[in-house]
């Protein structure tokens, strides 16, 4: 699939992607316990259970949206580094 360079130029790294989850994280686990995320893989299992609740109720496909990320993030990571399918 071919890129171009002005999308390249305006598609964020893969560390701001990261950065913007870390944003994420942090209010998540203030409004648990009002505390900071430390990198507590159970506040992860946590917000991604929560999230298959929200889908369920809003009546979006969790699983089908799943498989779209990873698709998304197999591509953004060998577009970046070269580095591909360790999902």
């Amino acid at each position: 699939m071919s890129t171009s360079l002005h999308q390249m130029a305006t598609e964020p790294t893969n560390e701001e992607r990261a950065g913007r989850i870390d944003a994420v994280m942090q209010a998540y686990c203030l409004t648990l316990d009002g505390r900071d995320f430390d990198g507590d893989e159970d506040d992860v299992k946590d917000l991604l259970a929560d999230l298959m609740h929200f889908c369920e109720r809003m009546e979006i496909d969790f699983e089908g949206n799943l498989r779209v990320a990873r698709d998304n993030f197999e591509y953004e990571r060998e577009a970046e580094t070269g580095i591909s399918n360790l999902l």
